[in-house]
């Protein structure tokens, strides 16, 4: 019984070691390509869809400009899907921007309009309403 018990134990701690492994992709360090830019890649044999790649490659990006009191920001991003030759991957190039740089980059808001439209409704006539 406690043999069996051991047994179970290794192969569950074994399953979560190897499924902790699996979920996080190989990736590259972040590489500075610009004034607080980055790049970074990464590929997964985990998966065969590049894009659960590039979101996680995001959410590792959005902390490392965290950690660094900045805001994220994507310039690009692109991802290969994997095939029987290649690992699915994907690669993204990013801005940790300042927080008032950020609400910059924001597109205007419209103003609130002040004008209420109008209700009138124009008048068409009728070719039989009309006088003979």
């Amino acid at each position: 019984m406690l043999n069996r018990r051991l047994n179970l134990a290794i192969a569950l701690s074994s399953a979560l070691i190897l499924a902790g492994c699996a979920g996080s992709p190989e990736r590259t360090d972040f590489v500075e390509i610009g004034n607080n830019t980055y790049t970074i890649s990464a590929s997964s044999d985990s998966t065969d869809n590049g894009g659960i790649v590039r979101v996680e490659l995001i959410k590792q990006a959005q902390e490392f400009c965290s950690d660094k009191d900045l805001r994220f920001r994507l310039l690009n991003s692109r991802f290969n899907d994997s095939n029987d030759d290649k690992s699915a991957t994907a690669t993204i190039d990013f801005v940790c921007e300042s927080h008032t740089a950020a609400s910059a980059n924001q597109p205007p808001q419209p103003a609130p309009k002040d004008e209420v439209p109008s209700a009138k409704v124009p008048s068409v006539l009728v070719p039989s309403a009309q006088p003979r």
